[in-house]
Order: structure tokens, then sequence, then C-alpha cells
């Protein structure tokens, strides 16, 4: 049951101090709305439950166990950018007063931490804050911009229907195994086409906007 699995954070805790933890984990709202709420049975490696309720009942189990050190990694690996802000509100409660190594894809998990260490073919290439690391112009740099920067870029560089058709076109083809056809190939093509006035570019953010929607699906 949800109750026992996270009672696992500590064996001996009451149902208060369960329910405390799953306050704290941002995860009680969702629990009490289950038809047998904390007694729901989660079947093999939580089937029941989306990614992001896994990943707050472990917060929940976390906040239990009230260890000094934290482990986490990939606390916010696929869910979308609304459960993510959820989960990292819970993991700035856990992480108060706590020593706790992250290991992160996204930048945006980890942007708060006193040192960050960038890794790339298992070596450290670069080590500091965000702030440091973004003034630096180097992978991490790189790597942000891709993340928080390609989207909106491409937004604004191409037609509301069009990246609309992208979006869609991407989302079918997640379903269907298939790559993306139709007005969404039709919108790219006449954006490729087209020269000067930066539209070439334009197209290329376009392609980059795509590429994290077929990554995490949002």
């Amino acid at each position: 049951s949800i109750r026992d699995n996270i009672a696992y954070g500590r064996l001996d805790a009451g149902d208060g101090e369960i329910i405390e933890a799953a306050r704290a984990a941002n995860a009680h709202d969702f629990i009490s709305a289950l038809p047998k709420g904390y007694d729901t049975a989660l079947g093999e490696r939580g089937a029941k439950l989306s990614g992001g309720e896994r990943q707050r009942i472990s917060v929940a189990r976390a906040f239990l166990k009230d260890a000094p050190i934290l482990i986490l990694d990939e606390p916010t690996s696929s869910i979308d950018s609304k459960t993510e802000a959820v989960i990292l509100d819970a993991l700035e409660r856990l992480m108060e007063g706590r020593t706790t190594f992250m290991v992160a894809h996204r930048l945006s998990t980890i942007h708060q931490a006193e040192l960050t260490l960038v890794m790339n073919h298992g070596e450290v290439v670069e080590q500091g804050t965000h702030e440091e690391l973004i003034a630096r112009d180097g992978l991490y740099k790189q790597l942000h911009d891709a993340q928080h920067g390609t989207r909106r870029r491409a937004a604004a560089a191409v037609s509301t229907d069009g990246l609309s058709e992208m979006t869609k076109a991407i989302t079918e083809a997640r379903e269907s195994g298939r790559g993306p056809s139709g007005p969404a190939i039709a919108e790219l093509a006449k954006a490729m086409a087209a020269g000067g006035n930066g539209t070439r570019a334009a197209a290329w953010q376009l392609i980059g906007a795509a590429w994290p929607l077929l990554q995490d699906g949002s």
C-alpha cells in the first residue's frame, strides 16, 4: 500500500508521521483523492501511479527517514514541467539543513546548488555555481541555452499554427512510433526554402524546439 511504501523510510513510524511526511512532499492531496487513500495498493513499481506521483512518494519516504545526507538521482526525470515545479518545491524543503548530492540532466533541478560539477564522457569538465558556469560560456551554458531558450525563440520565429501543427505531429509520432509528417513537415520545408532575414535560422530553431518535445513528451 502507499502507507507501507512511505513507512519503509522508518518502519516504526505512526500514521500521523506518515501523513506529515506526505504533506511535506506535496503528496497528501493526491493520495487522499484515491478511493482507498493511504491503503491504496500500488502494484509492482508503483504501476497505478504517474511518474510524478511515484517521485513524491519517494520524497515522502525521504522526509520520514530524516537522513542527514541525501543522494538524489534524476529526481525530476520523466515528468512534465508543471509536476517538476511541485516536486522541486518539496525537494527544497527536504534539502534544507542537509548535505545533498544530486545527479540531473535537467538544469532547472540543480540551478540553486552551491557547487555544480559538469560531467562529459566520464570527466569533470567544469565546476562552479550556476552564475559562474553561465558566465564561463562553456558546456553548461550550452546545455542551459538548449533547455531554456530554444523553444521560446522558435515559437517566436514561426507561425503559431505552424508550431501547433509541429507539436501535434510530434505527439502523434511518439504514439505511433513513426516520424512526424504532414503539415508539420510542410511548415518546416517552407521555412527552410525561404532565404534572408534570418528565416533559415528560425527554421533551425524550430528543429531545436522539436527535439526536446520528442525527448520528454511535453
